[in-house]
């Protein structure tokens, strides 16, 4: 495995790896039949797994997730500048609460 990485051998590269990955646990949670009662570990950083962070520019990084996005069905995917307008009227957050009780 370290060898096919460190070569960049198709499939192997930690984008190719990445995005399998990231199908895998998607169809775990999907798959009829999977049983889970608590939520999955978390997915490790490149650091976590003694690799090197992914650095690119916003171009490749652009180009990297829509082709994720395309695997996983999207037909459209665009980008913009996220300004404090966005920030103060699209992103919302919230705390769970007992409201649902």
């Amino acid at each position: 495995l370290a060898e096919r990485t460190a070569s960049n051998y198709p499939g192997y590269t930690y984008r190719s790896r990445a995005l399998a990955g990231s199908f895998k646990r998607i169809s775990q949670g999907t798959s009829p039949g999977w049983a889970e009662t608590k939520d999955p570990a978390p997915v490790k950083t490149p650091e976590e797994r003694g690799e090197p962070k992914w650095t690119g520019t916003p171009e490749e990084a652009s180009r990297m997730l829509r082709a994720a996005m395309r695997a996983y069905g999207a037909s459209l995917v665009g980008y913009t500048e996220l300004t404090q307008e966005h920030r103060d009227h699209v992103i919302f957050s919230y705390e769970k609460g007992d409201s649902n009780n």
